[in-house]
């Protein structure tokens, strides 16, 4: 195929992957397809050091503060996340920011002549984790740090089953129960799967159901596999739900820094660490001479966890809310989370072509939804642009918060940034 040039044309071509991901998704995808993927790349993942997170909530943050804390302890590091919230190049960092275009091109056509001979057509995701591994190879990081798509057990991150990887677990809830079960115990379960022989498992305290089947996992596999279990700590200049998350990341980096003799990290590093940005997360906007939160909290749990963070920074304050859910989300059981903090509330919708076809839901639908749990004032507005227009007009001084995706979130951003 013929070079690729920009992140327009990248995006373009790796859209053709997205049917295969839309089609797939729950019915034929495990990990034996990335076996003779990675093959075709020379088995890259073989040669990294890495450290592996599953969860349903925190996956992203927790990635994003092991990346640091490791960075910062002098360390050369590549971390993929997903869904990516800036450019489809935050799929791919290295110590602490995206590849160059140029790189990213260039390596997703190394990549994509290479796997073309494959039996099978790879998915969006596949080909975007396979290039992951690529280029942490080719640049010998000396960590990589991978969050799960869906899952763990059958995602494509878990061709990762070194007896050296550190396997982390963040918390567990219901999200993507058509595909992972109905149930917690059988999240948890799928969850669990990325633990491997040998692994050392990281995880902060969850109900004891939640436990019990991450111990039995690692008893399944043994080989002196070990779970161990963190405290979390408050910690003041963080969100409340973010502290719990970089609390499971230091103890993650703790140990690994001394089964590898790393050097040890300054006070002020810490303290800089702890105020990461992280994109999509408790993001802050002064816009227009309102302020302007942008939060990606999708799920019951996140949900909670925004609420009584912004109860915590911003007390006694009644918001204005812009929000949209992707369709499938368990809105009904998010949506009821925002009435305490919520004076009104705009419903929006958005189309993405990431990972795959992603559509919301319907405006109308969440508007009569939020009537009937005693959120009256809901309006709808037919894009986020005019959402925004709408909480400026309020006629008072009430902060907006952008929610309910992490798709909403990354458009929120890229129209925020643009304006400043």
């Amino acid at each position: 195929m013929a070079a690729i040039t920009n992140i327009g044309q990248a995006e373009a071509v790796l859209a053709a992957y997205i049917a295969e991901m839309r089609a797939m998704t729950g019915k034929d995808i495990t990990v034996e397809r990335m076996r003779p993927l990675m093959a075709s790349l020379g088995d890259p993942h073989k040669k990294l050091a890495i450290i592996h997170i599953a969860g349903t909530s925190g996956k992203t943050s927790t990635s994003y503060y092991i990346a640091d804390l490791l960075r910062r302890s002098g360390q050369h590091i590549g971390l993929t996340v997903s869904p990516h919230i800036d450019s489809i190049a935050e799929r791919v960092q290295i110590d602490g920011e995206p590849i160059s275009e140029q790189l990213f091109c260039q390596s997703l056509s190394e990549v994509l002549d290479r796997t073309k001979s494959l039996s099978f057509r790879p998915t969006y995701f596949e080909i975007l984790i396979g290039l992951a591994f690529w280029v942490f190879a080719n640049h010998a990081v000396d960590y990589v740090v991978i969050e799960t798509g869906l899952g763990g057990l059958h995602d494509a991150t878990n061709v990762a089953d070194s007896d050296n990887k550190v396997a982390v677990i963040t918390d567990i809830g219901l999200d993507h129960m058509h595909i992972l079960g109905r149930d917690v115990e059988s999240i948890a379960r799928q969850k669990a799967g990325i633990i491997h022989p040998g692994n050392q498992v990281f995880m902060l305290g969850q109900p004891s159901r939640i436990i019990t089947i991450i111990k039995e996992q690692v008893e399944r596999v043994g080989h002196g596999a070990q779970l161990n279990l963190i405290k979390d700590t408050p910690h003041a200049v963080m969100p409340v739900f973010q502290a719990r998350n970089w609390s499971l990341a230091k103890a993650v980096v703790d140990y690994v820094a001394e089964r590898d003799e790393l050097p040890s990290i300054t006070k002020a590093d810490i303290t800089a660490s702890q105020r990461l940005a992280i994109p999509g997360r408790m993001n802050r906007f002064d816009y227009q001479g309102r302020t302007i939160v942008v939060d990606g909290a999708h799920n019951t749990q996140k949900m909670q966890a925004l609420v009584r963070s912004l109860q915590a920074a911003y007390p006694a304050l009644g918001w204005t809310v812009i929000a949209a859910f992707k369709a499938g989300k368990d809105y009904q059981s998010a949506l009821p989370e925002l009435g305490p903090i919520t004076n009104r509330i705009t419903f929006t919708k958005f189309m993405t072509g990431q990972d795959s076809h992603i559509t919301s839901v319907d405006p109308v639908v969440l508007q009569a939804f939020s009537a009937g749990i005693g959120l009256n004032n809901g309006t709808v507005a037919d894009d986020l642009p005019a959402a925004i227009q709408q909480a400026l007009e309020t006629g008072d001084s009430s902060p907006i918060l952008i929610t309910g995706s992490l798709y909403l979130a990354g458009l929120a951003r890229a129209h925020l940034l643009a304006k400043k």
